[in-house]
């Protein structure tokens, strides 16, 4: 005797669409069908008609996918900043990374004429970049590409002037004026070689040379003459040096945060052509 059982439809309806979760139970038992048709309406229903001598049954099975709750994927660009790896074995060799190393702090000239005072500083070290990594990872090498932006200060009783042909020089404010107030800012690309070493636990401290693109200084100054107008004048146009290198010593206390000290022992100016000065320059870094 031929016998055949129907079960719970949604092992059925298993076939069709992978959701189903439970497993299947028997609804009934019917001996020696004589027609089963089966219907199935897209992935997520299916209907059963069976019928014998004296019966017929009807089923119907639907299946609905389980709701999953949203996410929201957020990236920290100094946080989680590894965007390629490169992997040989299980060590990973190199990878790249973008936005690592946001800096700000005060920059202090050094055998400088005098009236150049303490101005700032701020800058991306590396936009992007690729990072060799130690068998260790302990230790690693990154060289990248970023953006800086400094701009010095000149007071204490002096200003900056200019012969009209880009050259500029600091000079004593004139007689009878005051109020006085110039700076001399530039704008450019660099490029940081760094050596990093990670110390105890997410403390480390990274050191190497920054190359400077000088792309776009201006100076500017202002003051007050004693009628009490007010006189600006913004020269372009300077002699700055095309291609200028800094030592550079991080420390980071955490795994983000950090210290920095740079050197700039190349004057910003061709000789003869503008103040000539070293700048000592300090301040937060963050993305190590």
């Amino acid at each position: 005797m031929i016998r055949f059982t129907i079960t719970i439809l949604t092992f059925a309806a298993a076939s069709v669409t992978a959701t189903a979760s439970t497993a299947p139970d028997t609804l009934k038992t019917v001996e020696n069908p004589t027609e089963v048709t089966i219907v199935t309406g897209g992935s997520r229903s299916l209907s059963l008609t069976v019928k014998s001598d004296s019966s017929r049954y009807d089923f119907l099975a639907e299946n609905t996918p389980e709701k999953s709750e949203p996410t929201i994927d957020i990236s920290f660009p100094f946080i989680d900043n590894v965007r390629k790896q490169h992997t040989k074995g299980r060590r990973t060799k190199w990878r790249s990374f973008a936005m690592r190393g946001i800096y700000a702090g005060a920059s202090m000239p050094s055998d400088a004429v005098p009236g150049l005072r303490t101005g700032w500083e701020l800058g991306i070290s590396q936009l992007s970049g690729v990072e060799l990594l130690s068998p260790s990872r302990r230790t690693s090498l990154t060289a990248g590409v970023g953006y800086f932006y400094r701009r010095q200060k000149v007071g204490n009783g002096s200003h900056l002037s200019d012969n009209g042909h880009g050259r500029i020089a600091i000079t004593p404010a004139p007689e009878g004026t005051h109020s006085h107030s110039s700076s001399i800012s530039s704008f450019g690309l660099q490029l940081p070689v760094m050596l990093k070493q990670q110390l105890i636990g997410p403390t480390g401290m990274a050191v190497g040379v920054v190359g400077l693109w000088n792309t776009y200084t201006t100076a500017s100054t202002k003051w007050t003459d004693a009628d009490g107008t007010t006189c600006k004048r913004k020269m372009k146009g300077l002699h700055q040096r095309a291609f200028t290198v800094d030592a550079l010593l991080i420390f980071n206390f955490g795994s983000e945060i950090g210290w920095y000290a740079r050197y700039s022992p190349m004057h910003l100016f061709h000789h003869s052509t503008g103040p000539e000065y070293s700048l000592w320059s300090t301040g937060v870094n963050i993305g190590f």
